[in-house]
């Protein structure tokens, strides 16, 4: 899977491509036991660097681990029994004062070698059940740090019976007090068909190898990818085999809207817009803004009402302004575009009212501009799904309200997300909200990084005028999940600095100078 240099995304993997990479790897005689121990090696790793730096300093801070029958139950013994070994341990630590260990009686060889070896370091190992009696107990620690390591990637169920009393345990210590919950792997409860009501969202997940794609579809969820022994080539023939799905994690991307020394306004970046009904321009003022702000050297907008162009006109004069009645002549002399922006402050009925004019211009444009992109927002996203319209190079920015009136299938889950891929067919489809997803034709990606600051009016109309800008600037031959990485990546980084589109669009102009 290649990605660009504007983002650091990395591969995700559903649970049955993760089972054949764990089997292709023990085929190839890796041994079971010694990818458990490494797994737990890095496990154990990362929990003394995050949630147990004072372990062998402090009395009062208490681990438990839970472990259910499966492989993730071995990984969660293995991880104990080296914490026993741990060099930073004192002499004369008890350490069956400061570790809890409760395990259902486990299935497999690698997960009976290390039960037998923590038996053999004095560890008392109780049975799960035991863990809703004590319960009462551990709610008393101030500093508990819980490791889940119930069920793995095999799971495909509501947990049931010990699993899920012993999940309920858990979420009543964590509501309780301020107990800290790591899972191993995955989280117990969580199946590609989404996360059960009774199981505990963990604090942050160790997962082992590729992170799972399950993981990437909760909001904010911290996700720590450990290695453990895979080989590199079982993983790039399993992910060979399926629709690309990876995470997109955008990084510095000002090269998309940086301008040469030797620009001018045609080079800097051309393009069109269609947008901003009467009483809705400040949609269109901000998107436009948004477009000269990071760097674009000439836009040619058409607005939907005549009454708006002295508006227009006294806020922005920069702009070239025209009704949009003359989109179709503008597309047949006018100097084509790069990329062209419609539907920011378009109602529904305004963009049905310009459908034939829009369909037809951007017919010509296309004849005209062979690497013409169009970027469709809000109520002008339905163009895209029109049987006239052209063969082009299209993204679409829905929020999800609008995703369901086109008609697009609901994306809660990993189950769902191969649908969507499908429902947006040749377009590019940007699903916006606090995790987003790019829907290609031949990938799939997820934007898990929440920012409530953008959850405000003008935020999306600030977006499509950085996409327009990236479209059509040095960087605009780059793929499209390229260019909105790029364009996410610098939103982000402005809304950090402020709530407000407007105060963001600041410091986006700030940043390149």
């Amino acid at each position: 899977m290649k990605l660009s240099n504007g983002n650091k995304g990395h591969a995700l993997v559903r649970y049955d491509d993760a089972r054949s990479i764990d089997t292709l790897t023990i085929q190839q005689g890796n041994d079971e036991t010694l990818l458990m121990g490494l797994a737990a090696a890095g496990a154990l790793h990362h929990l003394k660097q995050e949630y147990l730096t004072r372990f062998w300093n402090s009395e009062g801070l208490q681990l438990v681990i839970v472990c259910g029958s499966g492989n993730n139950g071995g990984d969660g013994l293995a991880l104990a029994g080296l914490l026993c070994a741990d060099p930073d341990r004192y002499p004369d630590a008890d350490i069956n004062k400061r570790m809890s260990v409760y395990a259902l009686p486990p299935k497999s060889a690698a997960s009976q070698f290390y039960e037998a070896k923590l038996r053999r370091q004095g560890v008392t190992i109780r049975p799960l059940q035991k863990l809703s009696e004590d319960v009462a107990e551990m709610v008393k620690h101030n500093e508990l740090t819980i490791v889940e390591a119930l069920l793995g990637t095999g799971q495909s169920r509501l947990p049931a019976g010990d699993i899920a009393t012993a999940l309920q345990a858990i979420d009543t210590i964590r509501n309780a007090g301020r107990a800290k919950l790591v899972a191993l792997d995955v989280p117990a409860g969580l199946t590609e068909s989404g996360l059960a009501d009774s199981a505990p969202t963990p604090d942050c997940v160790y997962t082992f190898g590729s992170e799972k794609a399950v993981t990437a579809l909760i909001p904010g969820l911290r996700v720590r990818r450990i290695p453990c022994g895979f080989e590199s080539q079982n993983e790039e023939a399993v992910f060979a085999a399926s629709t690309a799905l990876y995470r997109s994690e955008p990084s510095d991307a000002l090269h998309f809207f940086r301008r040469n020394d030797a620009d001018h306004k045609y080079s800097a970046g051309h393009a069109w817009m269609v947008a901003g009904e009467h009483d809705m321009e400040g949609a269109a003022l901000l998107a436009l803004q948004a477009f000269l702000g990071s760097g674009g050297g000439y836009v040619r907008h058409f607005h939907p009402s005549p009454q708006s162009r002295e508006r227009y006109l006294s806020i922005l004069p920069s702009a070239i302004y025209h009704d949009a009645t003359d989109f179709v002549k503008a597309c047949e002399v006018q100097k084509p575009p790069r990329s062209i922006l419609i539907g920011p402050g378009m109602r529904s009925d305004t963009v049905d009212s310009l459908r034939e004019a829009l369909i037809e211009g951007l017919t010509i444009l296309s004849r005209r501009q062979q690497r013409l992109t169009v970027i469709l927002d809000a109520a002008a996203c339905s163009l895209a799904f029109d049987d006239r319209f052209p063969s082009v190079q299209c993204l679409i920015t829905p929020h999800v309200a609008e995703w369901k009136s086109l008609g697009g299938p609901a994306v809660s889950c990993v189950d769902d997300l191969e649908a969507a891929r499908a429902f947006s067919g040749r377009i590019h489809a940007y699903l916006k909200g606090p995790v987003s997803f790019l829907f290609a034709p031949d990938q799939i990606a997820v934007y898990n990084a929440p920012l409530p600051s953008l959850a405000v009016a003008g935020s999306g109309d600030l977006f499509g005028g950085l996409l327009l800008r990236a479209a059509c600037g040095h960087e605009a031959d780059r793929p499209i999940c390229d260019i909105v990485s790029a364009c996410v990546a610098l939103q982000r980084r402005s809304a950090e600095s402020s709530m407000h589109p407007e105060q963001q669009l600041k410091f986006i102009q700030e940043i390149l100078a």
